[in-house]
């Protein structure tokens, strides 16, 4: 009876396992949600004077947010990303590295 019991446990044990685990195999995972914040107006003496930033790699949300804060102190108007090329086009069997 003993091992009944025991091998009944093991089995709902098992059984209990593959359920969650079948759970999380068939819920649907979307990407994190965006926070954004509500678009700015910016008030500028020269609105053809811009900023390039770089924060390409910055995987730091709340310093992305301070660094567009402080453009929008600076009174730019717009901004332009700098980032390597690489990272949208890598290395290819054609070599345009040497163009």
């Amino acid at each position: 009876m003993q091992y009944f019991s025991s091998y009944l446990l093991r089995l709902v044990v098992l059984l209990c396992i593959a359920a969650v685990l079948a759970s999380q195999l068939y819920t649907q995972r979307g990407p994190r949600p965006l926070h954004l914040p509500a678009q700015q107006q910016v008030a500028t003496n020269n609105p053809k004077i811009g900023i390039h930033t770089r924060m390409a790699g910055t995987g730091d949300e709340a310093a992305i947010q301070r660094t567009f804060a402080q453009v929008r102190e600076m009174g730019a108007p717009w901004a332009v990303e700098l980032f390597p090329w690489a990272y949208a086009q890598p290395r290819s069997r054609y070599g345009y590295d040497r163009a």
